[in-house]
């Protein structure tokens, strides 16, 4: 076998060769620490935590909220948010319902929205304050039966929550927050969803032309989770529950941090410390508000501004930071 595939010599003690994958669905993968560590912190968002239980319910009020306003099984949801609280609770929903998540770079210019909008089918946009400009302009073109805003600092305590009326929403547009506040049904719609069943519309890098969509199943991305989470295994099994963080600051809208830090996470009941965007002096500050970081994938630049940085001497990181995962270049 090692003759057939050179790179297995490269693996881990404990890393096996062959998985046998479990039957799930990605609305399972949130399932489990909810039900193994409820009071767990799964998010923490600039300080704001919600717990695996409190994320259970809000994805389940979410997801009976959209099937009231009429999402279906196969329909196509477009998620333009940043990595944040919001994604998680906006993305599980939509998987929960059999609908397919269509990820959307929330720095996409309106023609780009346009093109992705009009080849898809959108049906559903989720999206934020930051970007309502290009939002409006992307429906004066291509009509999306539902627009559902937020605020990202919505889901940060201390912060002024938004309303559809500060946000001068359209008049048949949705606010997030309010949606799931008008929805009390915490029960797991009866939909029929299978490992086969398409869970994500991805875009590929664009480096012929316009980003080319590739369809992900929840078969895929289950067998992704486990695939990492086995990888590190050797360094996650010797560490309590109690202990595991992750450091989200790979962009959820792409595979990478999609299922290395956010599906990881859960399957992993580990903490996600969520940042929208990579700034190396605020990436320090947060390192330095965590006596540890079990698990920070990331990309070279990335590790390679932060090991350079100035502060990184006096945080130790060599100690504080536990099992790095990267990619696509020498690092």
């Amino acid at each position: 076998m090692e003759s057939q595939r050179p790179w297995i010599r490269h693996y881990d003690y404990n890393v096996p060769t062959t998985i046998r994958y479990p039957r799930l669905t990605m609305p399972d993968i949130i399932q489990l620490p909810a039900a193994t560590n409820p009071d767990r912190a799964a998010t923490n968002f600039f300080g704001t935590e919600m717990t695996f239980w409190e994320m259970r319910l809000n994805v389940l009020r979410m997801a009976n909220a959209l099937a009231e306003i009429g999402v279906t099984k196969g329909d196509w949801v477009g998620i333009h948010l940043p990595t944040s609280t919001q994604y998680i609770i906006a993305y599980f929903a939509t998987l929960t319902l059999g609908a397919i998540v269509v990820n959307l770079n929330p720095m996409y210019m309106p023609e780009e929205l346009k093109s992705l909008a009009e080849d898809t089918g959108l049906t559903t946009l989720f999206t934020c304050d930051a970007v309502l400009p290009f939002v409006r302009k992307l429906t004066e073109s291509v009509k999306i039966e539902r627009v559902i805003v937020t605020a990202v600092t919505d889901f940060v305590q201390g912060m002024p929550a938004s309303t559809a009326k500060s946000l001068e929403l359209e008049e048949d547009w949705l606010h997030f927050s309010t949606l799931i506040e008008n929805c009390s049904n915490t029960k797991r719609p009866r939909v029929v969803v299978v490992p086969e069943d398409p869970a994500v519309l991805q875009f590929t890098g664009g480096t012929t032309g316009l980003p080319k969509g590739a369809i992900i199943t929840h078969s895929n991305l289950v067998a992704a989770t486990l695939q990492v989470s086995l990888w590190g295994n050797a360094t996650m099994s010797n560490t309590p529950i109690e202990r595991r963080f992750v450091l989200g600051v790979l962009p959820f809208f792409h595979v990478y941090g999609n299922i290395v830090v956010m599906a990881w996470a859960f399957f992993n009941s580990a903490t996600q410390i969520l940042v929208p965007r990579f700034d190396v002096d605020e990436i320090m500050d947060v390192l330095g508000n965590f006596k540890e970081i079990t698990f920070f994938p990331a990309v070279p630049t990335l590790i390679n501004a932060i090991i350079n940085h100035p502060k990184a001497e006096e945080l130790e990181l060599g100690k504080r930071l536990g099992l790095l995962n990267s990619g696509a270049a020498p690092m």
